[in-house]
């Protein structure tokens, strides 16, 4: 999976947010969380943007990648840890605990959140960045735990038995990729 693949689902996360208002006393209702906020990705130039919505916005940004040190001989297999940023500004509010229904509602939605069926997110860290004009800008950094796999198809199939000789101890990386054991 992709940056860009994480960052859609981040977004689409975001925007897919339900929660259920009390219409009346017998009558609830499912809205949007982050109903009229702009949900998008990060602009390339902050100080150019201005965002439009009423209520606020949510903005994600990939931040780094850090690589741990490579686990085997012979071809690169390691941890790595995909870090994303996400900055929401809340518009009119005239005091901070009025927004820590929407702190509580990202913490909730991206904890843990599964991008794909074995990576998900932590959160790292939380603040409150600044106000600027009539908005709060709160910030949020998650984690994503991921193995970064040299693409063993770029290797010709006899070098990559050689990388673990002794097949009656350890499975071949061609027979691991044969049967479905490394992803690519």
């Amino acid at each position: 999976m992709n940056i860009k693949e994480i960052e859609d689902k981040i977004i689409e996360r975001l925007k897919s947010a339900k929660t259920t208002i009390q219409v009346d006393e017998n009558t609830t209702e499912d809205v949007e969380f982050f109903a009229g906020f702009d949900v998008d990705s990060f602009p390339a130039k902050f100080e150019d943007y201005s965002f439009l919505s009423p209520v606020g916005c949510l903005l994600t940004q990939y931040l780094s990648t850090n690589y741990a040190k490579n686990k085997t001989i012979g071809m690169i297999v390691q941890d790595k840890e995909i870090k994303f940023n996400l900055f929401m500004a809340l518009r009119y509010l005239s005091k901070h605990n009025e927004a820590y229904p929407f702190i509580d509602k990202v913490e909730e939605l991206l904890t843990g959140f599964k991008v794909d069926e074995d990576k998900q997110l932590i959160l790292q860290t939380g603040q409150y960045l600044d106000g600027i004009d009539k908005d709060l800008w709160y910030g949020f950094t998650f984690v994503l735990a991921d193995v970064n796999i040299e693409n063993a198809d770029k290797r010709p199939l006899s070098e990559l038995d050689k990388i673990y000789p002794d097949q009656t101890q350890i499975t071949t990386i061609k027979q691991l990729m044969s049967q479905g054991g490394i992803r690519k």
